[in-house]
């Protein structure tokens, strides 16, 4: 992958994480301080960003480097859940914890039910 194609793949997975995070561009721009005309420039891939503009817009969208390195895929909701958690107290992180046990234990009767009913 050379320059240009990197800078239009990532400007792509900028614009994707922004639309997700329900942002404007000016909002986007304002949260990572700069300007709303670079913000355009880097989602259409016409400019290159330092990794210095890297961490303020990662740390503005509250997701990882990687979603805007490599895109969306499953790994990345992953890097995405422990960027959001990093820094959060311990009370703060076991209460998640509980919570994403219950949720996974949940989703599992589900699609048991949903199996069993099929088999029907």
């Amino acid at each position: 992958m050379n320059k240009t194609e990197l800078q239009r793949s990532m400007g792509e997975n900028l614009y994707e994480a922004r639309v997700r995070a329900h942002l404007t561009q000016e909002e986007l721009a304002e949260l990572a301080g700069i300007s709303p005309s670079y913000c355009t420039n880097l989602e259409h891939g016409r400019k290159a960003m330092s990794s210095v503009i890297l961490r303020k817009l990662v740390d503005a969208l509250h997701i990882s480097a990687d979603s805007i390195l490599y895109g969306n895929d499953y790994d990345i909701h992953t890097l995405n859940i422990l960027s959001m958690l990093r820094g959060q107290p311990e009370s703060t992180l076991a209460f998640v914890e509980n919570m994403v046990h219950f949720l996974l234990a949940e989703i599992d009767r589900y699609e048991k039910e949903h199996r069993e009913e099929a088999l029907l």
